[in-house]
């Protein structure tokens, strides 16, 4: 066991996103912005064997699960992860875990089975991430236990099967952005 304790599985919903088809841009598809989340809500009350250290500001780093296309009913694939979410919560990580049933319920029209879409959902839950870290509210939803919680400057992406695919998406997208430079 690590040296904290982890908060209880919370399922946020952070309304719905746009995201586009890799072949036709014109394309749009709406999803929701949904997952679960654990995060340590203070120490545990026997030292762990966890070297994970909050940053000055308090922040911990930050774990995001992306799931492989299963099937595509809410949730579902999600919740899955939250064995490891727990685990990881106990050693000091913030774990997220981005549901992408709605995006697996397009594979039938995507051209490229809804890669660049989970890709672009990645990369807006990360900046929605951002956006209400300081306050705990994020596109008005108000999750007052990750206020502060999330040191964004740590963040580890995790994609199984077409979840990976979204990750190495992620990293163009991200490339892509002005103002991003790679040493």
């Amino acid at each position: 066991k690590g040296g904290y304790l982890s908060s209880e599985q919370v399922v946020y919903g952070f309304g719905t996103t746009a995201v586009s088809d890799a072949r036709y841009k014109d394309v749009i598809y709406t999803v929701p912005l949904q997952g679960t989340v654990r995060y340590p809500t203070g120490p545990a009350s026997v030292q762990g064997t966890s070297k994970v250290q909050p940053s000055a500001s308090g922040g911990h780093p930050v774990v995001v699960f992306l799931h492989g296309m299963h099937d595509a009913s809410d949730l579902n694939n999600a919740k899955g992860y939250d064995y490891l979410q727990k685990s990881l919560a106990e050693n000091g990580y913030v774990a997220l875990s981005i549901d992408a049933g709605k995006i697996n319920g397009l594979n039938g029209n995507a051209s490229d089975a809804g890669a660049l879409a989970r890709g672009q959902l990645l990369m807006t839950t990360l900046d929605l991430l951002r956006e209400g870290n300081q306050s705990g509210v994020f596109n008005g939803v108000a999750l007052p236990g990750l206020k502060g919680k999330m040191d964004l400057e740590r963040v580890g992406l995790i994609g199984h099967s077409r979840g990976a695919e979204a990750v190495a998406y992620a990293v163009e997208l991200n490339r892509q952005r002005v103002g991003i430079s790679y040493q």
